[in-house]
């Protein structure tokens, strides 16, 4: 899919080839999380990195002004827009997201043609770049299908355009590509889509199911690797087996649940104004108007009968059961008073369970007249 804005600041907000310049010249980074490529041209660590791979700027600029791609890894981790973008993103697709950068100079190219094994959606953020688009060898590769150059020859392209700043791509992954600068500097954000597939979950739920079966823990008989080894009883064993899978299918919503639950406890979640919150007593009202803290990632979990568990992050905040509805309500994403919480709760337990969720930084207040 392919957006062609003609709106060379879309993306500005978020990235720019000046805020790049500026984290790589002033922050202490280390290779691989910048590295350098360049089209069939290798170009090695020490031509910008010291002995104990720590980036030089100077080096790496020079050697970016001799036709090296600068890739930054996982830039979310230090940029809060980008960050931000992953949570938003995150919240729709209940699968993790990452940000690879890739500064060019003018009339370059940093990878041979390839496919990738993930989902990406290119942001162009300034400058432009020439995009190839080829066959489609493997459709939806999983992880461990990966590019091969002796294997992988790309035919005919089948589509050639240009991404202009502001401009976006989306390339599923198996698709092959390449791609290479224009006249100016690009920069661009590679969104990657770190996603789960049907097999992920099978494999999950099989697991489960085998654990608890001993017939499926039994060991293969002896000597079946040898020439000769008569298969016929083995070939039966497993027939027997593979109809007994069915019965896992009672194991699919536990399997579901324990990926949910890992996908949300591993996000990691916008904290700021939390420490604030913690050395302050914000004063809640009845009449005051909150809502849950935008793109927040958030789970139930009923630990025993009288208390239930919101997972955000790596933190468990634990709460009586009886709340649940509010929580719910308060969580949702939409602006709400106090007063209206619902549940089986009095004014009381509603200004104490507001307070526990903004020191949790779960909830923001809603200034007066903000939409």
């Amino acid at each position: 899919m392919l957006i062609q804005r003609d709106d060379p600041l879309h993306y500005r907000d978020i990235l720019s080839i000046k805020r790049v310049e500026n984290w790589l010249s002033t922050a202490t980074i280390r290779y691989p999380d910048v590295l350098m490529v360049q089209h069939e041209v290798d170009v090695a660590t020490s031509e910008y990195a010291d002995s104990d791979l720590r980036i030089d700027p100077e080096r790496l600029f020079r050697r970016f002004a001799a036709g090296a791609t600068i890739v930054i890894h996982n830039l979310e981790r230090h940029m809060p827009e980008l960050a931000a973008l992953c949570r938003a993103s995150e919240v729709v697709f209940s699968m993790p997201f990452q940000t690879n950068i890739y500064l060019s100079p003018p009339h370059a190219q940093g990878f041979r043609t390839h496919y990738d094994t993930h989902d990406v959606f290119v942001l162009q953020a300034e400058g432009s770049k020439h995009w190839n688009l080829y066959d489609t060898k493997l459709a939806l590769p999983l992880p461990v299908q990966k590019f091969d150059k002796d294997r992988d020859i790309p035919g005919n392209v089948s589509q050639a355009f240009t991404l202009n700043s502001g401009d976006f791509l989306y390339c599923p992954r198996g698709l092959m590509h390449d791609a290479h600068s224009t006249d100016d500097a690009s920069l661009h954000i590679t969104f990657g889509l770190l996603g789960k597939s049907y097999s992920d979950l099978m494999i999950d739920t099989f697991t489960r199911f085998f654990a608890g079966d001993v017939a499926f823990r039994r060991s293969l008989p002896p000597g079946y690797a040898r020439v000769g080894f008569d298969r016929q009883a083995l070939r039966a064993d497993l027939v027997a087996l593979l109809h007994r899978t069915a019965e896992a299918t009672v194991m699919i919503d536990d399997a579901i649940d324990t990926m949910a639950e890992s996908f949300t406890t591993a996000r990691r979640p916008a904290m700021q104004g939390q420490l604030v919150a913690r050395l302050t007593e914000t004063p809640v009202q009845l009449d005051d108007r909150l809502v849950a803290r935008p793109d927040l990632i958030w789970r139930l979990a009923t630990c025993e009968a009288a208390k239930l568990t919101v997972l955000v992050g790596g933190c468990q905040i634990d709460l009586p059961a009886f709340t649940q509805p509010a929580i719910e309500h308060a969580l949702c994403g939409q602006p709400f008073h106090v007063k209206d919480l619902p549940g089986d709760i009095d004014d009381a337990a509603r200004l104490v369970l507001a307070r526990r969720l903004l020191k949790e930084s779960l909830l923001i207040p809603v200034e007066p007249g903000e939409a």
